[in-house]
């Protein structure tokens, strides 16, 4: 299983003796887990080549960017991945210009829920302050791509890691797994998918192609009108 899809800016967690990957690793073993058996990757957005999003809207009209670079591959994995992490620190009260980026090329897919069905754990580091403004940020993002925010890690420098979060995080994991995707954050997203079933649903109503848009088409396509609600769609 495909347990980890994880895309962060510059930042570090882990102590300098990695004894939080220790307690990472028993705390799988607890919930009999292996966690040698799940496939993760790790994508720090400085060091891949992602040109600026150019605003020209086209990935609305088409339903594509027509910018070929690293976010091809990202993509691909974001739609493979059953975990997203995105961690970012705090640059004046919100996310790195890298991580903005990275969103503002994912834009359609906030139109599309395209990541529904899968589960998020948002991270944010900073010195003193600014985290709430982040999770709060990225969580709204998370909600518009579909996924379901089963966790939140604030970080501020010189604060000692807390094991017992992460203790829980990690069960809360294994819970809504074992349970069969069972969903923790439903009603902003279910706020966001009434909203565009019924204005992509206009599109069809008014029987011709000129009203119907590439977002009518992919809710079309993809069945998710035959669905009354997005619990229906997450599971």
């Amino acid at each position: 299983m495909s347990l980890l899809g994880k895309l962060m800016d510059t930042m570090r967690l882990s102590s300098e003796d990695d004894e939080d990957d220790y307690y990472l690793d028993d705390d799988f073993e607890d919930e009999e887990y292996d966690i040698d058996e799940f496939e993760y990757k790790i994508y720090c957005l400085n060091s891949l080549k992602i040109a600026r999003c150019k605003g020209c809207m086209q990935c609305f009209i088409n339903g594509s960017c027509p910018i070929k670079d690293d976010m091809n591959e990202i993509k691909k994995e974001l739609l493979a991945a059953d975990l997203i992490i995105l961690a970012s620190p705090v640059y004046m009260h919100n996310v790195t210009g890298d991580m903005k980026n990275f969103i503002d090329r994912l834009a359609y897919w906030s139109h599309l829920l395209r990541l529904v069905g899968k589960y998020g754990i948002v991270i944010s580091v900073s010195s003193t302050n600014g985290n709430f403004f982040v999770k709060q940020y990225l969580n709204t993002v998370s909600d518009y791509w579909g996924i379901d925010i089963i966790g939140n890690i604030e970080y501020r420098e010189n604060e000692d890691l807390n094991i017992l979060e992460y203790r829980q995080l990690i069960s809360r994991i294994v819970e809504c797994f074992r349970e069969n995707n069972i969903l923790i954050n439903m009603e902003a997203k279910e706020k966001i998918f009434q909203y565009y079933k019924n204005k992509y649903m206009d599109c069809y109503k008014k029987n011709t192609t000129v009203y119907i848009t590439q977002e009518a088409k992919f809710w079309h396509e993809n069945g998710y009108f035959e669905y009354d609600s997005f619990s229906e769609l997450f599971k």
